[in-house]
């Protein structure tokens, strides 16, 4: 995608050029996806919640260099 972006423009333009589409033209109503949000929204908390109870097991290892990294890699994830 980034080698499309910069060094083949004319192949990003035609595949990723939207100008042909007014946002106006679309209601409102067709641009609001309130069920795959919640979905989504659901499913990122839950992956949030079971992310705890890794931590906490990495915790307890804190005296390895490779457990320490992955708990602060945790905690910049979140």
């Amino acid at each position: 995608m980034a080698y499309v972006y910069f060094f083949r423009p004319d192949i990003y333009h035609e595949r990723y050029n939207c100008s042909a589409y007014n946002v106006t033209d679309i209601p409102l109503e067709n641009r609001q996806h309130i069920t795959i949000g919640a979905i989504f929204l659901s499913c990122g908390l839950f992956m949030e919640f079971l992310y705890f109870p890794c931590m906490i097991a990495i915790r307890k290892h804190m005296d390895s260099t490779c457990f320490k990294f992955m708990f602060y890699i945790s905690i910049a994830d979140m």
